[in-house]
């Protein structure tokens, strides 16, 4: 457990040791909430930066659709055999 001091201005230092554990940098939005015994904080991280994360996920005009976990096994599957095909084809001359 790590303790922290309220400053006169209502504002309370996040310890360097739990900044750098969750990754935290300025700008990022945490959340406060009250609770019967007291409150708690937890992170959400910027809007900004979860936004980021997500470009690239929405099917883009012209752009392939992602494929799916099956597409992608029938890919793997797919190369294996041909594969398999060529070193069959190798082996046989």
């Amino acid at each position: 457990m790590v303790t922290t001091t309220l400053s006169s201005k209502g504002q309370m230092i996040v310890p360097k040791r739990i900044r750098d554990a969750l990754a935290l940098k300025p700008g990022d939005d945490l959340v406060v909430a009250l609770e019967p015994d007291g409150f708690y904080v937890r992170t959400r991280r910027n809007r900004k930066a979860a936004i980021e994360r997500l470009c690239g996920s929405l099917k883009q005009p012209g752009r392939r659709q992602a494929m799916t976990i099956a597409g992608m096994d029938q890919a793997v599957r797919d190369k294996a055999l041909a594969e398999d095909r060529r070193t069959r084809s190798r082996r046989a001359r």
